[in-house]
């Protein structure tokens, strides 16, 4: 199991972990987990700090495979974009498939970001927009 997904047994096991004695099997199991724990979350920290520590938009750990403009948005400065079909891979004809795409976007969040996604009408053409 990953130490990022220990974090429920060890609350379990730390509440009740009053009642264990120093030999037992269920102190020396605590242990472990609790030593795992820490190491990742050392990691993190450390991950954590290499990063700015003034607000930025940036989410340099967040990427969409398969949509270059999207992971360029989502590493760089800007509060929002707008995805605009005739220059990228996706093509927009109508509203409805703006709205389909930014549904898909939202459904499935990209890891390590935070964004909403919706579609907009403008100038002629429909886009999703991220926010």
């Amino acid at each position: 199991m990953e130490p990022s997904e220990l974090g429920p047994f060890g609350n379990v096991l730390a509440k009740h972990g009053s009642v264990f004695e120093l030999e037992s099997e269920q102190f020396a199991l605590l242990s472990r987990i609790a030593a795992k724990r820490v190491e990742w979350l050392k990691g993190e920290i450390e991950e954590l700090d290499k990063l700015s520590k003034t607000f930025s938009w940036e989410m340099p750990y967040a990427g969409y495979y398969g949509y270059k403009e999207i992971t360029e948005f989502l590493h760089g400065p800007q509060q929002s974009m707008t995805l605009r079909g005739e220059e990228s891979d996706e093509k927009f004809s109508t509203f409805r498939d703006a709205k389909k795409f930014a549904a898909t976007c939202n459904q499935d969040p990209i890891p390590e970001s935070s964004y909403i996604a919706k579609a907009i009408e403008g100038d002629g053409a429909f886009r999703p927009r991220l926010e």
